[in-house]
């Protein structure tokens, strides 16, 4: 069995704070990624939104739409604070109410 899970919080520090149990942590954390916030990481900010561009299509069965320059502009201008959650929510309700196929 394998688990995979994240947090953005500091479980050492809960730990510390007595929020956290240790036995858990370590039992948890064998292989540690560290992977920066979207809002650190513009350039993967279009790829991410084509990505999710085409789990839509897939579920509808429709062709891939695409991104217009302004929109791409608009999407890595944004700062993300509900990360690649957020992103994908937004791609998601733009393809539901998108009137053309970019």
């Amino acid at each position: 069995m394998r688990v995979i899970c994240a947090t953005h919080r500091d479980l050492k520090q809960m730990i510390r704070d007595g929020k956290f149990r240790a036995d858990l942590y370590f039992r948890l954390n064998i292989v540690t990624f560290e992977v920066p916030p979207l809002r650190d990481r513009q350039e993967d900010v279009v790829l991410l939104c084509e990505h999710f561009l085409q789990k839509q299509a897939a579920l509808y069965q429709e062709p891939v739409r695409q991104l217009s320059g302004a929109a791409r502009e608009v999407l890595t201008a944004y700062s993300w604070p509900g990360n690649v959650r957020e992103l994908a929510n937004v791609m998601e309700h733009a393809y539901i109410t998108a009137r053309s196929s970019v």
